[in-house]
């Protein structure tokens, strides 16, 4: 039997259906392949040219060594693997492998490379501290592909479109992202203010120390890993804390919690922060707790914060939530992460922060107005996961 007789995809373009099998050849056939000219002590970030390191574009320099068309892929580190379509004149790091002089449709090779390479990384990447492949994964990397040029050439079209349309929404994703930040420093700096319904100002806006507002408990104590990932117990984890603004009911997991066990259930509106990191500037990230969910706990490498009965009428949930993430509030958490290896936050210096009270109003406004844009992200980031699902379904599909 003919080794490439069963080279076909399950889904391929209509008029290509009856052309015959695909071949399988090596990818040193199809490029020349070298690696990057700079080291990283060599980078400047206002050159005029592109630089590529670990496969993503990080800085301009202004020592081009190479002219695209071209695909970069890294060679080493946590993105080992990852690749990037290198156009014009541009650089890359030592370690940052180079392809050139294609002899097949480019946008083809990069999306069958991508099929392909991962799963060679992970059978035959060296280890050690750091993952890194050699040049031989690369030059003798099975490419399988069309024999006709005309398909290889729609195929290669089809994805190009494909990553278009993910890179617009994650630009788009991107834009949004930079104007909530420009509207946090804005808002905060109350260069920008909301009016009443009447086109009237609200009335200045008060500070406040967070310990006068209400005060802190401690997250899970007293279990073992044994406890973990059983029980009808849920609890938020140091993840979910650090990486939402507002805490996410879907990233909780289990904990067993007995009969008459005395632990700090979390209830509606609490504040989460981070109590330690290994830089000053991930310590105390704060996240809002917006569920009614019962049966509930913090993690114990973090501390909850609870308004008091008499701030409830002054302060919005969503709004003191918005503001522990804004930067004023954040300069002033990362001035006070103490340590050396590993940085901690006091819960009594954090409770002396103050800050920003407007009209409950006002911060009803500012919490909505924000609450739009991180919806706006978030319908963008789900957009960008499912093209990408979508994209790898159909990898599958029409290439062998």
């Amino acid at each position: 039997m003919n080794e490439n007789e069963n080279l076909v995809p399950k889904r391929r373009f209509k008029e290509f259906k009856n052309t015959g099998t695909w071949e399988q050849r090596k990818l040193g056939e199809f490029a020349d392949i070298s690696t990057g000219k700079l080291d990283a002590n060599a980078m400047v970030e206002d050159g005029e040219y592109d630089f590529y390191t670990s496969g993503m574009k990080k800085y301009r320099i202004d020592t081009p060594a190479f002219e695209g068309p071209a695909i970069t892929i890294a060679g080493n580190g946590a993105t080992v693997g990852y690749m990037h379509l290198a156009d014009g004149e541009f650089n890359a790091y030592q370690r940052t492998y180079v392809l050139q002089n294609f002899q097949a449709n480019r946008y083809f090779l990069y999306s069958e490379i991508s099929k392909k390479l991962p799963r060679k990384i992970a059978q035959e990447a060296r280890t050690g501290n750091i993952p890194y492949i050699v040049m031989d994964m690369l030059t003798e990397l099975t490419i399988s592909l069309p024999v006709l040029e005309e398909e290889q050439a729609k195929i290669g079209a089809f994805f190009k479109q494909l990553d278009n349309t993910i890179a617009l929404h994650q630009r788009q994703q991107d834009n949004y992202k930079q104007l909530k930040k420009y509207m946090l420093q804005k808002i905060f700096n109350q260069e920008f203010r909301f009016k009443d319904e009447n086109g009237n100002d609200y009335p200045d806006w008060e500070e406040i120390a967070l310990k006068e507002l209400g005060e802190t408990f401690t997250g899970l104590s007293g279990k073992t890993k044994e406890n973990f990932g059983k029980g009808k117990g849920k609890f938020v984890t140091y993840m979910n804390v650090f990486s939402n603004s507002t805490a996410n009911l879907a990233m909780t997991e289990n904990v067993e919690i007995k009969d008459g066990e005395k632990q700090n259930e979390v209830c509606y509106g609490d504040i989460f922060f981070t109590t330690s990191s290994e830089t000053p500037d991930e310590v105390g990230m704060s996240s809002v707790w917006l569920s009614h969910e019962s049966n509930v706990y913090l993690n114990s490498f973090c501390f909850g914060y609870r308004l008091n009965s008499e701030s409830e009428g002054k302060v919005t949930h969503q709004f003191l939530g918005v503001q522990l993430r804004a930067d004023h509030i954040r300069k002033q958490i990362v001035f006070l992460a103490q340590g050396s290896t590993r940085f901690n936050i006091s819960k009594a210096k954090l409770t002396e922060i103050p800050v920003y009270l407007p009209a409950i109003q006002e911060q009803q406004k500012i919490a909505d107005f924000l609450s739009m844009l991180d919806l706006r992200i978030e319908q963008l980031s789900q957009k960008v996961e499912l093209l990408k699902e979508q994209k790898k379904g159909l990898i599958q599909q029409m290439f062998v």
